[in-house]
């Protein structure tokens, strides 16, 4: 699966130059083809889960489609503990 979601990612990242990705701290082994590709469109934001979130809404109200990744109760749960 994690072969695939990278695959995937690089394939989309080809089809438009608006596609940035954002990575907190986890899994950024796995997108190492897109950044290695499109490192103006990476960014590894560290363990700050809340700000990957609303970094991703400023880049979307801006035009770009950005696609956040880290492990799943990091995002849903960290802005909790703000």
């Amino acid at each position: 699966m994690k072969s695939s979601f990278s695959e995937a990612i690089e394939n989309v990242g080809k089809l438009s130059n608006k596609v940035v990705v954002l990575v907190g701290d986890i899994g950024h082994f796995a997108l190492q083809g897109f950044a290695n590709e499109n490192p103006d469109r990476y960014y590894n934001l560290g363990i700050l889960e809340p700000t990957l979130v609303s970094t991703c809404a400023g880049l979307s109200k801006e035009g770009f489609y950005p696609i956040g990744h880290t492990i799943a109760p990091f995002i849903a749960e960290r802005s909790l503990e703000q």
